[in-house]
């Protein structure tokens, strides 16, 4: 009675064993199957997900993704260039092609200022007639002030804040501009030009005037104007 109470509980814990075992192997085959057919299905979806396009592709496509910043929408433009470093305003004078043949281009300054990007240089001809040179445009906020000529900065190349005994209009590169004759015996040309900004000219002597002139039709002022619009 008790070797066959001991043969039926060995007989019961092989059962076990054996269904143990079968279960085990059952339940990595069904593991085995579902993880493939969710590694296949991700695979499929992989190309959707937020991870492949942060890994920088394009859905199924497989197109690199080109990142755009927070400014993207914004067309960064040479105007806007002014304004990007404090080298930024040389560009004035290199636009307007200031280097011009047979003059002597120096004491170049070119900053930017809290309400405009500011270029000048002395322009020295073979006759050694120094031609005084500055190129402004100001600040996206200061416009309206510059267009209502309420900006100081620019009003010191007019009257009343310069000091004048005559004025005239005169066409330069087809610009309506003005020549002005100051108290002092100096004369200046005055452009107006794209984005509210100004070019002056002056001479020392009104008898100069012929240099200056010659200066100022000598700049690429069309240059300078589409660079400031583009």
């Amino acid at each position: 009675m008790i070797v066959a109470h001991h043969r039926l509980r060995r007989l019961s814990m092989r059962n076990i064993a054996s269904s143990s075992i079968y279960f085990a192997l059952f339940s990595l085959i069904f593991l085995f199957t579902q993880q493939r057919s969710a590694n296949c299905q991700s695979l499929e979806e992989l190309k959707y997900s937020e991870a492949y396009r942060n890994l920088g592709f394009d859905g199924p496509t497989n197109k690199p993704v080109v990142k755009k910043d927070k400014l993207s929408n914004e067309v960064f433009s040479n105007y806007d260039s002014l304004w990007d470093n404090k080298k930024g305003a040389i560009q004035l004078l290199q636009w307007s092609d200031a280097r011009i043949p047979n003059y002597r281009l120096q004491m170049t300054i070119a900053h930017s200022r809290y309400d405009c990007a500011h270029a000048s240089a002395t322009l020295r001809s073979r006759e050694r007639v120094d031609v005084a040179l500055v190129i402004q445009v100001p600040k996206p906020t200061y416009k309206a002030m510059a267009d209502h000529q309420t900006l100081e900065s620019f009003n010191r190349f007019r009257p009343p804040t310069l000091d004048v005994v005559g004025s005239q209009k005169v066409e330069i590169h087809g610009i309506q501009a003005d020549y002005f004759r100051h108290r002092d015996g100096g004369c200046s040309l005055l452009i107006p030009i794209a984005r509210q900004g100004i070019i002056d000219l002056s001479v020392p002597s009104c008898t100069q005037s012929e240099v200056m002139f010659e200066t100022a039709k000598l700049l690429n002022v069309s240059r300078l104007n589409a660079k400031l619009t583009s």
